[in-house]
């Protein structure tokens, strides 16, 4: 089996890509989704695995077992 990519739901989207960048990841996409939500696929140079960050509009904080979906 293939780890293709992971998804973290993040409330501050500027501060979430710039802790990646300094870890070595490297901004691939950003897709909006409709005006509810944002995911960026972010990845290390040379691989084809992906992160996913999902910031979704108007969530100030994630409880445990609310971040499905």
């Amino acid at each position: 089996m293939e780890l293709i990519h992971t998804c973290y739901r993040i409330t501050d989207i500027d501060r979430s890509v710039a802790f990646y960048t300094a870890l070595g990841f490297e901004e691939r996409r950003r897709m909006p989704i409709r005006e509810e939500a944002i995911n960026v696929f972010l990845g290390l140079p040379g691989e084809g695995d992906q992160l996913e960050l999902t910031y979704n509009h108007g969530v100030d904080s994630y409880e445990l077992g609310t971040g499905y979906g």
